[in-house]
């Protein structure tokens, strides 16, 4: 690929604040100007054309938190985070430091909050930063390969948290419970807790429309949270009901579950080494109208992890945030590769049908990844 002048142009789906419509608008990336004059990406960088992009949650919510003064500050904001493309061009740095070369096709997860997204024809990333890409996965379309990076890390970050407690590995003798089981996230939880840990009791909250796809992928018994009153305990009757065979080793909840969240309850759900994790926090979630600030209005996970600090808490607890790494990329994509990851795509549309994608993400029915092909 040959550059006329020192900026890149090309077309993204972008906004300036959350008081702007999301439109495709222009977007640029700038290049660097070579000793005999003429232009190059960055020597640490790799420029790749965006073929596909899918859509997460996190997109709506920074959209919806984004005050006019972050434009001031930041400027246009871009729309996606995972990608799936051709590598146009590389630095010379990064050719030399990672195996990827002008042609591959690629696919990863470009985390850069109130920065440029991947709805985009062009996107440049760094690989030191931008830690999760690869090669895409042979056995998977474009569309597929752009499907699975945020929501896969993130469930890898959840499952992750033992390691990082140095606590004995998940086996066939453990004991899960899924909230959210039938999420995008939920779905990679249980194909890695069955396909790599070979748990064998995986209890998934879901709908009773979900049951037979939770069941596919690995659960083994199921909570229809439909049938269940909040006043009465939501799930929390039938998970301690659940646990008297035997109490859970990891309660993982991504839509954001407040059932079980005294001492009391955990106590009789959770083993005393036992995790509770969470991506979300203790309210469901309506990514619609949810902005950075009303999260962060509820200060009890806060609460909860210092009381845990403080050795006050009888079990553990997280919050998780996703973090681009090499190493779950590449395990992934192995996982694709050898038929023991399956993807999970709801819906793909083309680019000039963005806010179709957007209302199809927003509208909370997708089962699967929305993916814009661009």
């Amino acid at each position: 690929m040959t550059f006329t002048s020192s900026n890149l142009t090309f077309k993204s789906l972008n906004y300036g604040s959350n008081r702007e419509n999301i439109s495709i608008g222009e977007d640029t990336i700038k290049l660097v100007t070579n000793k005999n004059g003429t232009y190059d990406v960055p020597e640490k960088k790799i420029l790749i054309k965006v073929h596909s992009a899918a859509l997460n949650p996190v997109d709506v919510v920074l959209y919806n938190s984004a005050h006019p003064l972050l434009s001031y500050f930041f400027g246009k904001q871009g729309f996606g985070r995972d990608y799936s493309g051709t590598i146009v061009k590389i630095g010379g740095v990064a050719a030399k430091k990672f195996d990827f070369k002008v042609g591959d096709e690629v696919c990863g997860l470009y985390m850069h909050p109130f920065g440029k997204g991947t709805c985009s024809e062009y996107v440049m990333v760094d690989p030191t930063v931008d830690k999760a890409i690869g090669l895409k996965p042979k056995n998977l379309t474009m569309e597929e390969a752009s499907s699975w990076p945020l929501v896969y890390g993130t469930a890898e970050g959840m499952l992750g948290v033992r390691n990082a407690k140095h606590k004995p590995e998940l086996n066939e003798q453990s004991k899960v419970l899924i909230i959210g089981a039938s999420t995008s996230v939920g779905r990679y939880l249980l194909q890695i807790c069955s396909k790599k840990y070979h748990i064998s009791d995986i209890v998934a909250v879901c709908s009773s429309k979900s049951e037979q796809a939770v069941r596919e992928l690995g659960a083994t018994s199921i909570i229809d949270y439909t049938k269940l009153s909040k006043d009465q305990g939501g799930i929390y009757p039938p998970a301690k009901e659940l646990a008297a065979s035997g109490k859970f080793d990891l309660i993982l909840d991504c839509v954001g579950n407040s059932d079980f969240l005294n001492d009391t309850r955990m106590g009789n759900t959770l083993k005393s080494n036992g995790d509770y994790v969470t991506i979300v926090g203790d309210i469901k979630t309506e990514y619609g109208t949810r902005t950075i600030m009303k999260i962060m209005k509820n200060w009890d996970p806060l609460f909860r992890k210092i009381r845990e600090l403080l050795g006050r808490l009888p079990y553990s607890y997280h919050v998780v945030l996703t973090e681009p790494e090499k190493e779950w990329t590449d395990r992934a994509i192995q996982g694709f590769e050898d038929g023991t990851l399956q993807v999970q795509v709801d819906s793909v549309y083309d680019f000039e049908d963005y806010g179709k994608a957007i209302d199809r993400l927003k509208s909370n029915r997708a089962t699967g990844k929305v993916v814009i092909r661009i």
